[in-house]
């Protein structure tokens, strides 16, 4: 596949660029004027992406502190992943097994 036919939307490039931030932070998070100074973004548009990756679970805010961090999401699709990528692994063992034995 020739990715250079999908050049990704000025839009997804910003908000793929937040999440790059939070998850450079981990735990912790980070305010949406500290992610606006790092990502040279606007305040008012990191927080409005903030909301709608919210809504998503692809981020949390940190209890009361106004800090956002990297949400769930992230850990459920990558716990889900390593699964299937074990079982899988697991199925071809198992094929190599009995093509061996034979």
């Amino acid at each position: 596949m020739d990715i250079s036919k999908y050049p990704p939307s000025t839009q997804l490039e910003r908000v793929a660029l937040i999440l790059r931030v939070l998850f450079d932070h981990g735990a912790t998070g980070l305010t949406p004027g500290a992610i606006a100074t790092a990502t040279k973004l606007g305040a008012s548009y990191v927080t409005q992406q903030l909301g709608q990756l919210a809504n998503l679970k692809f981020v949390e805010e940190v209890g009361d502190t106004g800090r956002w961090r990297p949400g769930v999401a992230w850990a459920q699709m990558a716990t889900a992943q390593h699964i299937r990528i074990q079982r899988d692994l697991d199925s071809i063992r198992e094929y190599q097994q009995r093509i061996t034995r034979s």
